[in-house]
């Protein structure tokens, strides 16, 4: 399911339904559900029990880590990919190419990366091996559009976690925590 809130819609539970049965007759191999900031994640994996849950972290997103939602979907059986791993650009983005709904916090986003370059490694690196280390985390979904970045961010997946405190970079603005709202 592209949006968990689709499940919400009068056709939701009918909808699931049609996915189970194609994933019966073997069109589908696996059920996921790709979640957001105001989904009730953990009451939608209690009624529909995905096999896969999709959620924005990144190592300036850090709500459903430190709030214990990865490890309980991990306890529950639901394997965790996670998106935005580079808060969609937002940690290295030119300050003077902010979108326009984020002029406002142009001064918190210079903040933040300000942080990030002060980790102890580039905040690629940072940002990729915070996620690594988190065992519940099975993938890391990331987009690219050259080899070049590609190769990059492998290399930079490979890189050991610095000797810091990872809450050092979270942030905690709604606006900036939801790409959404840009």
């Amino acid at each position: 399911m592209h949006s968990a809130g689709d499940l919400a819609l009068p056709d939701g539970e009918r909808l699931w339904d049609t996915l189970r049965r194609l994933r019966s007759d073997g069109a589908i191999a696996r059920l996921g559900v790709s979640f957001y900031g105001r989904d009730p994640i953990l009451d939608i994996v209690e009624k529909y029990r995905p096999e896969l849950a999709q959620l924005p972290a990144s190592i300036v997103d850090q709500r459903l880590v430190c709030d214990g939602t990865v490890a309980e979907l991990a306890r529950r059986g639901v394997e965790i990919h996670v998106r935005s791993p580079l808060h969609q650009g937002l940690i290295f983005v030119d300050l003077d190419k902010l979108p326009a709904k984020l002029q406002c916090k142009r001064d918190a986003i210079g903040v933040m990366q300000g942080r990030l370059a002060s980790g102890g490694l580039p905040a690629l690196d940072l940002a990729l091996s915070y996620l690594g280390r988190i065992a519940d985390i099975h993938a890391v979904v990331v987009g690219v559009t050259r080899r070049s970045e590609l190769e990059a961010i492998v290399t930079a997946s490979r890189s050991a976690w610095p000797n810091v405190d990872a809450s050092e970079f979270a942030i905690d603005d709604p606006l900036i925590l939801d790409p959404t709202a840009w």
